[in-house]
């Protein structure tokens, strides 16, 4: 006479085996999740430049003793910049992030749309 089903001991081998499984692979696919898509975090870096400066959210920021500073910006770029042609905001509160961007970055907007109004004028 034949049984029909599993005994208690298969049944537990195989729900071991899927949780050996899922132990590896669930770790590795947060891993890669985070890496995809950082967290923002309230670290930023203001370049400075003649054509026009750029504010960059930032994972890590190290000031080397050289004075550079060495950031990893939030999409897993680095960037190498010399002390004297960056702003670095560690821990920035919305509030001092707003006034720098009004401050350093928003200000080259309005004199092109003002000299490219009164170059339309004339």
């Amino acid at each position: 006479m034949k049984k029909k089903g599993y005994t208690l001991i298969e049944l537990i081998v195989v729900i071991a085996i899927i949780a050996v499984i899922a132990a590896i692979i669930i770790p590795a696919i947060l891993e890669y999740h985070e890496r995809k898509n950082p967290e923002p975090t309230d670290d930023w870096v203001i370049v400075l430049s003649e054509s026009g400066n750029q504010l960059y959210n930032c994972r890590q920021i190290v000031t080397e003793s050289n004075g550079n500073v060495k950031v990893v910006l939030s999409d897993g770029s680095k960037l190498t910049l010399s002390s004297n042609n960056c702003i670095v905001l560690e821990n920035a509160s919305e509030d001092l992030l707003y006034a720098m961007k009004r401050q350093y970055i928003d200000t080259a907007a309005p004199e092109e749309t003002a000299t490219t109004t009164t170059e339309e004028s004339q």
